[in-house]
């Protein structure tokens, strides 16, 4: 081998990688070093590193003996060039000397002819600046006499031109002296100019002078003669103007020659001073050019001088250093001659000891290079053994063959293993080297190894086949199914099986599991294109929810969040395919593409089984599909990996259980996955400390935590801010849905107080969920109705929106827009409201009118209560049945929280895209949307676990807090019957004493209402048709609303007015007439039992009584009730067929069925009312016609047929009546109102009636 390519292998065979603690890695390096033992490695080593030895040795001694010829080859030429170089130096510096004194002299001679030359150059011009000032005074003198005659020319010039214009003057006064007829006088010697005088004042005065006498002569003088005056006067006139003309133009004309001479003798005085000065400038110049000549030649003569000396003093100079120069050049010549000599001696020494050096290192590296072969081979093996080690310590149900594993003592494993077997690889010892062998001896390697899969990190498996090794490849893939299960805890591992050609065939087994808990293997095998596109669909969702809920950029894998999240730690998923590429689509090829390139990271792996008769779709790389684990190939009856290393070994698989054990295992694991499912965040983790209890404010909104979303965030639920206002809740039965609403409940009672949040609840759910909400008496709850009836659901609604209402009306007296401006604005804690209901869907349960009502009023409230601070919350298990709400009033409810429910109710929940929620898989995981159900807006989440016991004692921690500071709390119970001790009006009057009137109506309370109003009563007043039929074979309730109405009826009024009349159809004080017997007894003499045969005597008593009242006008009598219990059992008051005639005998008015009829029609106008139950209709009908039917204007009714219901209130309702419940109809109001009779009066609360009432008397 090459020498670089020879190193590189020793070094590569050398290497020892890290130490690994992953078990897959661990394999890989474990085989790798045992391809290290054999000849085909180790061979080639060994013989590379004698051959390097030996060359080596004799190249370091052809080295020595160069090295020193090469040294000696260099010494002489040395020391030869050295000499040569100091020869060269010493005549180089005589050159230099001889050059720099030519260059001396040179610069004298040069130096002289520049001082030469420049004293000639200030000669020039000094000459040229004298020249230039002679030429200057000269022009300046020619200058000036020009100047002269140019100025004497313009005087002269300006002077004959005014002479002229006085000549044409003198002229014009000539002619008009003329023109006019005389003669012109003569003129005078000389005018009258002043000596002394400006000349030129003078002549503008006197040239004034003459113009105005001149103007004088134009005038008109034939105007003078044509007034009067004589020729002679006016001629004496125009000469005596003429001759002062005449004197006045002479002197202009004398002052004018007068200033022409003035000017003429300026000019010539000013020019002749500067022809002076031009002159005296001129004779300075001469002078000044002698001085310059003379200065010039003094200052040549001194710098000649000053050139010659310095001359001398460089000549000095150079000679010296010449000498100075020339002897260093001697001295180190010599000492350069030493020191090549000093250093051939230590380089001759230094090559011997550097090649006794090398000679021992080389001895060293060949020893220390057989050592560290022979420690790689020790290495080697005990990685081998490490890894062997390391797989033993493995649980045996991850690492024993499965034959051994599957056994009937084999359990579901409770921890996560780091790997799992696959098989064993096949080690050949004949192909370890013979030093190897020699040198290890009984450290040699096993002649097999476990082959794993690291799990959950790298266990994809690729499986390529051809036709006759399909079986071999499915066995395969069955065989780690099996291990994955037998060694992962239940719950840990989920499949998504694919088998288009066997169509499930192949994993047939494994669907047994599904039996107990579907997702552990999807339900079904997938075998058709579209499904196993939808599955894939489903299992890249699944990814991108694991990626940005639960990884995002905290977590690198799903390991490192599993190890956070505890409890909610997410499955691993294994999508395994048979028959790749088979109805595989281009769509289907993307997505496992997807998967197998993020699947890991996200605990998503494949176990894909090839045929390589077909090539898989373009969009996907086979080298992909084996990234991310083990990629095997079948081919000539065996298994071998693709991987560089491990290909040189065989693989023998695991085989799978047989079908009968795989069986048992499935249904083992299914069994153990569903009780695994169960995931539990406990409450305590999300509720406050003690010191953070009521520490919220709800100004902004409502924010309490309902669970736990990743690894360690709280999901919050959040209302009151932006779009989030209302919230829909649906989860299917056992999804936690209940769980969730008493999370919500309890965290809002805990975080904020009743000042801060008002709950109103309604379950419509059979059940008692909210029923601990009024035994601990949550402070909060305004109204809480426990299997409520739609009426009572109803009545909360129409309460809410007069809630609403008044605080609209009050938010316009304060001018704010909303709760939180209104709270700001005041300072007062006006509370949020909260409403739940449970089930909603039971309020659009019947097509009619209350369906209606209800849809209108979560209308109004979820569209306007949000400015309110109203909110509500409303949850079922299925939104197939809740049509009766708009999609318009679910499109205003942002906030969604869908818990486990079909893909039918995930659409409707979330969004017709959004089917999620069908992937929940276990109670209480749940997906929290607040984006109105959009896909972008999923939050995934674990609702917090809230077992009863924990729950109260919260809530009994709430209590205590609120203590007496209690509001009013409505509750109705529609599982329970009503209590008599919750009417506080019969309360109110039991201690208050009767009313003033006695003839107003009477109230016979008979239960509380299934709506929020005053309890159910009938009112009879003294009017006809006040009269209470009760009807039903409820006898035990009809006991309880005559005790009650007798109570009641007493309770209103006094002892002497109102009497009552009981006809007890029971026997004899016995059964459940018992009650009515101990009412009079309390009652005393204002009651009285009328027995079976004192009836007739009793009705005819009553008859002459109501006659006597009617017939003497005494109406305002007392009253006095009949109470007749069980109607069905006084044949002597039944209707005769005598009684239908016409007109009715004498003996016909006084039988007892006729003068009961009587009784109902004209009893109560003075005063006397029946109070009658019969147990059927039939039982009505044989006593009472149909026309005395009308005297009941109250009815009563219990649960009976729809014929007969209607019969007696025109509807059918009474047979949707359950076992709590009545209907109260008015006939005369039209009314039909259904109620919770009350129950059997317990004896404490009839002792305590009775001492009132007794009181009262006694009082009275």
């Amino acid at each position: 081998m090459a020498s670089m390519d020879g190193q590189a292998q020793v070094e590569a065979y050398l290497a020892v990688a890290p130490e690994q603690t992953d078990l897959a890695a661990m394999q890989r390096a474990a085989l790798e070093d045992v391809l290290r033992l054999t000849a085909g490695s180790a061979g080639p080593v060994l013989a590379w590193i004698e051959d390097q030895y030996r060359a080596q040795k004799e190249d370091l001694q052809d080295r020595l003996q160069m090295q020193v010829k090469g040294l000696e080859g260099q010494f002489l030429p040395a020391r030869q060039r050295a000499q040569q170089v100091y020869q060269a130096k010493l005549e180089a510096l005589k050159t230099d000397h001889d050059r720099r004194k030519a260059a001396l002299d040179d610069r004298l001679r040069q130096g002289h002819a520049q001082l030469v030359q420049n004293a000639d150059q200030r000669r020039s011009v000094i000459d040229q600046r004298h020249a230039d000032r002679v030429m200057e005074a000269d022009f300046l003198i020619e200058g000036a006499l020009d100047k002269a005659k140019q100025s004497q020319r313009m005087v002269q010039q300006a002077t004959q031109k005014v002479q002229q214009a006085l000549d044409q003057i003198r002229a014009q006064a000539e002619g008009l002296v003329v023109n006019r007829g005389l003669e012109p006088p003569a003129w005078p010697a000389q005018g009258k100019v002043l000596q002394g005088a400006r000349p030129a004042g003078q002549y503008h005065r006197y040239l004034a002078e003459a113009m105005d006498l001149l103007r004088q002569l134009k005038g008109p003088w034939y105007a003078k003669v044509l007034s009067g005056i004589s020729p002679r006067a006016w001629q004496a006139q125009v000469l005596a103007r003429y001759q002062a003309f005449q004197m006045a133009w002479l002197s202009a004309k004398e002052a004018l020659e007068h200033r022409s001479r003035q000017a003429l003798e300026r000019l010539q005085s000013r020019y002749g001073r500067m022809i002076e000065s031009a002159k005296a400038a001129r004779r300075k110049a001469d002078l000044v050019h002698q001085q310059a000549h003379a200065q010039i030649k003094k200052d040549l003569d001194a710098a000649l001088a000053a050139l010659q000396r310095h001359h001398q003093d460089a000549l000095h100079a150079l000679e010296a250093q010449y000498q100075q120069s020339s002897g260093q050049i001697q001295v180190r010549q010599e000492e350069e001659l030493a020191r090549l000599d000093q250093q051939y001696k230590q380089q001759l020494e230094q090559v011997q000891s550097e090649h006794a050096r090398q000679l021992s290192q080389l001895e060293a590296q060949y020893s220390e290079r057989l050592q560290a072969v022979r420690a790689r081979w020790v290495s080697a093996a005990s990685r081998v053994a490490a890894y062997e080690r390391a797989v033993t310590a493995l649980d045996a149900r991850a690492i024993a063959p499965l034959v051994q594993v599957c056994g009937e003592q084999w359990r579901p494993a409770s921890r996560m293993p780091s790997a799992v077997r696959l098989g064993t690889w096949a080690l050949d010892k004949a192909a370890i080297a013979g030093p190897v062998l020699d040198y290890l001896k009984d450290r040699l390697p096993p002649c097999e190894l476990a082959a794993i899969l690291r799990v959950p990190g790298a266990c994809s498996l690729l499986v390529e086949h051809d036709r006759d090794g399909r079986d071999q490849a499915i066995e395969l893939l069955r065989a780690v199914m099996v291990r994955l299960f037998v060694a992962i805890p239940p719950g840990q591992v989920r499949l998504t099986l694919v088998d288009p050609i066997g169509l499930g065939q192949s994993f047939a087994g494994f669907m047994h599991a599904s039996d107990y808990h579907q997702a552990v293997v999807g339900g079904r095998i997938w075998t058709e294109a579209m499904e196993i596109q939808r599955q894939l669909e489903e299992i890249t969702d699944h990814m991108e929810n694991v990626i940005q809920k639960y990884l995002r950029n905290e977590f690198e894998t799903i390991e490192q969040y599993n190890l956070q999240a505890g409890q909610l730690a997410e499955p691993y998923r294994f999508l395994v395919i048979a028959d790749f590429p088979a109805q595989i689509n281009e769509e289907s090829a993307r997505r496992l593409s997807s998967i197998v390139h993020s699947g890991p990271r996200c605990g998503v792996h494949t176990l894909v089984a090839w045929d390589s008769r077909f090539q898989p779709p373009e969009v996907i790389d086979v080298k992909d599909l084996a990234s991310a684990g083990l990629y095997l190939l079948y081919k000539d009856g065996r298994f071998a990996c693709q991987d560089p290393v491990l290909r040189h070994f065989a693989i023998v698989p695991d085989k799978p259980p047989d079908e009968q054990i795989l069986t048992r295992i499935m249904r083992t694991v299914g069994k153990a996955s569903l009780d695994a499912s169960r995931v539990e965040v406990p409450f305590d983790s999300i509720a406050p400390n003690q010191e953070q209890i009521w520490s919220l404010d709800s100004t902004e909104g409502l924010s309490v935590p309902i669970g736990r979303t990743g690894a360690a965030s709280l999901q919050y639920l959040q209302l009151g801010k932006g779009l989030a206002q209302h919230m829909l809740i649906a989860g299917k039965t056992g999804s936690g849905k209940s769980t969730l609403l008493h999370v919500i409940i309890t965290s809002l009672g805990l975080w904020y107080g009743p000042e801060q949040v008002e709950l109103y609840l309604i379950d419509f759910k059979k059940g008692v969920e909210f029923k601990t909400y009024v035994t601990h008496r949550l402070p909060h709850a305004k109204a809480i109705a426990v299997e409520s009836d739609r009426e009572f659901g109803l009545s909360i609604l129409q309460r809410l929106l007069a809630e609403m209402d008044r605080r609209g009306e009050v938010f316009r007296q304060k001018g704010v827009q909303d709760i939180a401006a209104y709270r700001t604005a005041t300072g007062r804690p006006l509370p949020r409201v909260v409403l739940i209901v449970d089930e909603f869907q039971v309020f659009f349960a019947e097509d009619d009118k209350l369906a209606q009502d209800a849809a209108l009023g979560l209308e109004q409230l979820v569209r306007q209560g949000r400015a309110f601070g109203i909110h509500v919350i409303l949850g079922s298990q299925t939104l197939g049945g809740a049509f009766g709400l708009a999609r318009s009033t679910m499109g205003q409810m942002a906030v969604r929280i869908a818990l486990q429910c079909s893909e039918a109710d995930s659409q409707l929940i979330l969004d017709d895209e959004n089917v999620a929620a069908r992937r929940l898989s276990r109670p209480g995981e749940a997906i929290y949307n607040d984006s109105g159900g959009r896909v972008t807006g999923n939050s995934p989440f674990q609702v917090a676990w809230l077992p009863e016991e924990v729950r109260d004692r919260y809530l009994a921690q709430i209590s205590k807090l609120a203590g007496s500071a209690r509001r009013q709390m409505v509750v109705f119970e529609g599982n329970a019957p009503a209590a008599v001790a919750d009417n506080n009006v019969l309360e109110a009057f039991l201690h208050q004493g009767p009313r003033s009137d006695p003839t107003e109506g009477i109230r016979l309370w008979l239960g509380s209402p299934v709506a929020i109003k005053e309890p159910t009563a009938a009112i009879l007043r003294r009017q006809a048709g006040a009269n209470l039929l009760i009807v039903g074979q409820r006898e035990d309730l009809a006991v309880n609303l005559m005790v009650c109405g007798m109570i009641g009826a007493s309770a209103q009024l006094a002892t002497k007015d109102l009497t009552h009349i009981v006809l007890d159809g029971g026997s004899s004080g016995v059964g459940r007439s018992r009650p009515l017997r101990q009412v009079v007894e309390i009652l005393g003499s204002q009651a009285k039992i009328v027995g079976f045969k004192q009836v007739p005597k009793a009705i005819a008593d009553l008859a002459r009584t109501c006659q006597e009242r009617a017939d003497s006008d005494r109406h305002q009598r007392g009253s006095i009730l009949v109470w007749i219990y069980g109607l069905q059992r006084y044949s002597m008051l039944r209707k005769t067929e005598d009684a239908f005639g016409l007109v009715a005998s004498e003996q016909d008015q006084d039988r007892p069925d006729v003068q009961f009829r009587q009784l109902l029609r004209t009893g109560p106008a003075v005063g006397i009312h029946l109070i009658v139950w019969a147990d059927t209709l039939a039982t009505v009908d044989r006593t009472i016609d149909r026309q005395t039917m009308r005297e009941f204007d109250w009815r009563v009714l219990f649960q009976m047929g729809a014929a007969d219901s209607s019969n007696l209130i025109d509807s059918p309702i009474a047979n949707q009546l359950g076992l709590h419940r009545a209907i109260l109809y008015s006939q005369e109001q039209g009314t039909i109102e259904k109620f919770r009779p009350y129950a059997i009066i317990d004896d404490d609360w009839l002792k305590k009636a009775a001492a009132l009432l007794a009181g009262r008397a006694k009082k009275g």
